[in-house]
């Protein structure tokens, strides 16, 4: 499948496109073939950045072991702030459109996303081969902690989260909060990192979610699954055809928006 002719019919599961700046791209990820999994307090989505208040459920009168807002502070710590995330774009199959709607569909297509992600269009969209890097990932990072990955699922008013910030009394006084904890992150995981509102949909995200103590950032390594590097069509800098990527099998090419269309040049 040719990652760069936006006519070809592509699927979720062939290529995953990370938007950011051209020095980040350079100088951090492709300088160390790294990917980086950043906490959830540095996420743009405030659901997810800032700490989700938490309801203690059966508390009956002249019970006051618990201090909500100390319990607060120390789930959100464990639920979120221990937490790390990968965050991608995907293609959405796109069979069902003409040739000339097929491009609209595909990951690096997203003039918002430009804007917002990669510098005002100044910076970069780097595109790997899905299957390569989930199992980058999976070696990094398997068996030094908890790793979940899955597409982002999006709705306004989710069954999903039914419960997902209730605790119930009896429950938090006689149990190891520590053991509570992990049974509420196998039940509510899906809900907790892979649900959004509506509003970001067009993102079309897969994320990598993944726990250990530590509360700073993780890197993973990407090893040979960088396959296409696209820059914004304001980008000042190229990284054009060099041995070095060519070696690597890396393509390189600038967006174009002919009347807002989107398309790739490709440089040779």
């Amino acid at each position: 499948m040719d990652v760069f002719n936006s006519h070809e019919i592509v699927d979720s599961n062939t290529f995953l496109y990370h938007y950011t700046k051209f020095d980040t791209a350079i100088n951090k990820i492709i300088e160390n073939k790294t990917l980086m999994l950043n906490t959830f307090d540095r996420l743009n989505d405030p659901r997810e950045s800032k700490e989700w208040g938490i309801g203690i459920s059966n508390v009956q009168p002249g019970q006051n072991e618990i201090n909500p807002f100390d319990l607060m502070e120390k789930i959100n710590e464990e639920l979120k702030f221990k937490w790390k995330i990968l965050c991608m774009v995907q293609d959405v199959e796109n069979s069902k459109y003409t040739a000339y709607e097929k491009v609209y569909y595909r990951g690096y297509s997203h003039p918002r996303m430009w804007a917002q992600y990669a510098d005002s269009h100044r910076g970069v969209c780097l595109i790997f081969d899905k299957e390569k890097l989930s199992k980058s990932i999976i070696q990094s990072l398997d068996e030094k902690g908890i790793l979940y990955s899955d597409s982002v699922q999006y709705n306004n008013f989710s069954p999903l989260e039914r419960g997902i910030f209730q605790f119930d009394y009896n429950e938090l006084t006689s149990r190891n909060l520590g053991d509570l904890l992990d049974e509420h992150l196998k039940k509510y995981y899906q809900a907790l990192f892979f649900l959004k509102k509506k509003d970001w949909k067009h993102e079309n995200e897969w994320r990598w979610v993944f726990y250990d103590e530590s509360k700073e950032p993780f890197f993973v390594n990407y090893d040979d699954s960088l396959i296409g590097i696209i820059h914004g069509c304001d980008c000042k800098n190229y990284l054009k055809k060099s041995d070095k990527l060519k070696d690597e099998g890396i393509r390189t090419g600038i967006m174009c928006w002919d009347r807002g269309h989107p398309g790739i040049s490709e440089f040779y």
